[in-house]
């Protein structure tokens, strides 16, 4: 191919895949704000000389760290003479990676195209130093990086004019009533030049909103960015503790109503300097409701100080999600009970108690038999090293006694009396160990690291060792192990990425030797993260550094999707630790397990509800189809520790801290009668409606679990119909339906709690009435059409439910 002809196809290909800069940085010298887009070394300091910044011998400056996206990373600039630049890519606080920028003489320049940019890294930064032996200046930098995309903000440099075309001063509200800027120091204007990005800037002085128009949403991936500045943000009088300033991306529903909103930057007082804030719409992350967005420029009613706002764009990338039809109304399903696939594997037996200490509970106890009882067979549980009181004394040289009193009292009852196999979470730092003890007898947690990690190895040795000796080899074999709850997690780890980086790494160390000194095969997870977190690259480094990446057997993370929006953000959860696992292997070949998952983690009462069941099947069925190994149901009981006098709380347990089994608890029990069936492919015309069916193993029976959970409507119960079709495996000629449903009036212990009045625990000590409506019942069903084979049935259920059939032969 001629250089002429592979010019045109690179224009060709330029012209057909649209790029935009997402980011870019130009320097004004003549600005005193360049040091917060250039931060400089303190000694030697760079100075500004003819509006040229001046660097002496032995000085450097460098660039905020900015987030990193695919795109085209573009450097280029104009000194004095031969400087020292570079780019750096971190993952977290760590740098992953340094790229030299070609220097010729003075002038420097550099394309990374999206080949060249580090996948794992998250943030960049540009770095220049003056390594020669005399003073050099820097009179022109530009730094860039283009996405490829649709640019929806037709003047993202504000170089328009207020008022027109793309940026709208809002008026009429009462947050929201504000004058352009007219002199008085107060107001709204455009600053025609010395924004970070080369072009201008806007500035809010006091309260206002300027905001974009109104863009279409169909679920595509959406690239929102911003430069932000703030001097002397002070709230009004009397304004809620969030009412400073930030750039809010609105959503709207099919009505142009305001259905929520999300933050770009942090609400927070003072001043702020130059900073570019990202923020990624994903694919099928945002509301279902959502039909429209604006990006709204605010200070809120009431604020004083100054706002600045420089480039600011929205990207729009690939096409809109695809997403089965809706229609909550009616649907079809379909199913051929003549192609059984595989067995089902249980992944749903499998739930959370939380901490080990509250086994001592009544309630917990109760709770914890009835689910053992429905099939569950694996418990994860976590606090033991504090909670279960095992550290009696630890001296300064670190030698420690242990105390398994409390520890072998509860656990014997989950482990021998109830058969449980446990999935232990090793955590925390006994407080005799910790840097930051609470010197409390009673913490039943310590959530920061040890102050030797040697002694913390010892004594979780010693502890394995006990289980060995009391519960046999056999029965630690079939446990799990996995390294702390969330430490990614602010509210579960005190410490820094790097620390725990060391713990995991002592845990993997501690874990192996007994391995190796016990002959024994231990079942080795990777931490409890929260979601597909960055600090599984860090804690992969180190076992494979230390030789023991092989030796991790199983990947541990949660997932907490909302009502909204669930069946959505769980594939794309999964996809993301796959991609972090595939860059680790043999972690790729490695099993995931989510150790937590449900719909929310905030106090909601659909948690209560119908909903809850409807969801968690659906959930189930999303697991199994992106090939998750085990998936905990969080948790067995509402917070026993948070008691309010309340039986219904909007907790997040399959039972009441009272000891009430709720809706959701009878979606396990139903799950758990598909265990041993075959699978059964479902074809499901519409949403809301979908379904887990199976054949038993005799092929005496069809087992279908209906789910109606409506991402749309998580709060409604409305009628909705569906019509079944199930091709039999044989033409029999008689058949017997009974279906079970879990709705609003049926298997549901809040809907009696209701009918009582929400009686409270105080007043309605005696929970046997709510637990006798929470019981399951089987109805037959004797309307339907069986012909050549062929059943039809057209079957009536609420939106948000559950409704089990089974269908078996009469003619046998």
């Amino acid at each position: 191919m001629s250089r002429f002809s592979l010019a045109l196809l690179c224009l060709f290909v330029c012209t057909i895949v649209p790029a935009a800069d997402l980011i870019r940085l130009r320097p004004d010298f003549s600005r005193n704000d360049w040091p917060e887009l250039l931060i400089p070394s303190e000694n030697p300091a760079p100075s500004i000389r003819d509006r040229q910044l001046e660097l002496p011998p032995g000085s450097a400056v460098r660039t905020p760290r900015l987030p990193l996206t695919e795109g085209t990373l573009r450097v280029r600039g104009n000194a004095s003479g031969q400087l020292d630049v570079c780019l750096g890519f971190f993952r977290g606080t760590h740098e992953i990676k340094t790229i030299p920028v070609r220097c010729r003489g003075g002038a420097f320049a550099e394309t990374l195209l999206p080949a060249r940019l580090p996948g794992d890294c998250d943030r960049f930064e540009l770095r220049i130093a003056n390594t020669s032996e005399k003073a050099l200046r820097l009179d022109f930098l530009e730094l860039s990086l283009a996405v490829e995309g649709a640019l929806l903000t037709g003047d993202p440099l504000f170089q328009n004019a207020l008022g027109r075309d793309h940026w709208i001063v809002r008026r009429g509200g009462r947050d929201w009533d504000n004058l352009l800027y007219s002199g008085n120091g107060k107001g709204i204007r455009l600053i025609s030049s010395g924004g970070p990005g080369g072009g201008g800037l806007l500035e809010l002085n006091g309260a206002g909103t300027v905001t974009t128009p109104v863009f279409p949403y169909n679920g595509e991936k959406i690239l929102i960015g911003a430069w932000l500045r703030q001097q002397n943000l002070v709230k009004g009088k009397d304004k809620p503790g969030w009412a400073y300033a930030t750039i809010q991306i609105v959503q709207f529903d099919r009505n142009g109503k305001e259905i929520g909103h999300r933050d770009l930057s942090p609400l927070e007082p003072g001043d702020k300097p130059w900073q570019f804030h990202l923020m990624t719409l994903e694919p099928g992350k945002v509301s279902r409701q959502t039909e429209s967005f604006a990006i709204y420029i605010r200070v809120f009613d009431g604020a004083s100080g100054t706002f600045q706002v420089g480039m600011t764009c929205a990207i729009r990338q690939g096409s809109a999600v695809r997403r089965a039809p809706y229609d909550e109304t009616r649907g079809t399903m379909k199913i051929d009970a003549r192609r059984p696939a595989n067995e089902f594997p249980p992944i749903w037996q499998a739930a959370d108690m939380s901490y080990a200490s509250d086994i001592c509970h009544r309630e917990m106890r109760y709770a914890l038999a009835r689910i053992r009882e429905s099939g569950v067979r694996h418990l994860r549980l976590r606090g033991c090293m504090q909670g279960l009181k095992i550290v009696k004394s630890l001296t300064p040289d670190g030698k420690f006694q242990l105390d398994f009193t409390l520890a072998d009292q509860l656990l014997d009852y989950v482990v021998r009396d109830l058969k449980y196999d446990l999935t232990f979470t090793v955590e925390p730092t006994p407080d005799q160990l910790s840097v930051k003890p609470t010197g409390k007898p009673d913490a039943f947690t310590n959530i920061h690291p040890p102050r030797d990690r040697r002694i913390w190895g010892e004594i979780l040795k010693e502890i394995v060792k006990h289980w060995l000796a009391r519960y046999g080899r056999e029965t630690v074999e079939r446990w799990s192990f996995e390294c702390w709850n969330e430490p990614n997690a602010s509210a579960f780890f005190g410490g820094t990425d790097t620390e725990f980086t060391e713990i995991f790494g002592t845990y993997l160390e501690t874990l192996t030797a007994i391995e190796q000194e016990e002959k024994i095969d231990l079942d080795i997870g990777t931490m409890s993260a929260a979601g597909p977190t960055p600090w599984f690259f860090n804690i992969f480094e180190k076992a494979r550094t230390l030789g023991k990446l092989d030796k991790i057997d199983f990947i541990s993370f949660h997932l907490y999707g909302g009502f909204v929006n669930s069946m959505d953000e769980f594939p794309g959860g999964i996809a993301l630790m796959r991609k972090i696992a595939a860059q680790n292997p043999p972690m790729d070949r490695r099993p995931l397990r989510l150790t937590e998952y449900n719909a929310n983690t905030m106090s909601d009462t659909k948690l209560d509800q119908a909903t809850a069941a409807a969801f968690n099947v659906r959930a189930v069925k999303c697991f199994l189809d992106n090939g998750i190994e085990r998936a905990y149901f969080f948790s067995v009981c509402d917070f026993l520790w948070a008691w309010d006098n309340k039986h219904f709380k909007g907790g997040l347990g399959l039972f009441t801290s009272t000891g009430i089994p709720k809706p959701v608890f009878n979606s396990v029990i139903l799950l758990n009668r598909l265990t041993d069936c075959r699978r059964l492919q479902v074809e499901s015309s519409n949403e809301p409606f979908d379904a887990l069916a199976g054949i038993t193993p005799e092929e005496d029976a069809i087992r279908i679990l209906i789910t109606s959970f409506d991402e749309r409507q998580p709060a409604a119960a409305s009628p909705a119909k569906l019509r079944l079709e199930v091709k039999l495996p044989k033409p029999y000629r008689k058949i017997e339906i009974s279906a079970t449903r879990v709705d609003s009036s049926r298997a549901n212990s809040f809907a009696e709690f209701v009918r009582q009045g929400k009686p409270t625990d105080k007043r309605q000590p005696d929970v046997s009435g709510f637990r006798k409506a929470n019981e399951l019942k089987a109805e037959p069903i004797t309307a339907f059409r069986l012909e050549s084979g062929r059943l039809t049935l057209e079957l009536e259920m609420e939106l948000n439910a559950l409704c089990f059939l089974e269908i078996t032969p009469a003619d046998k």
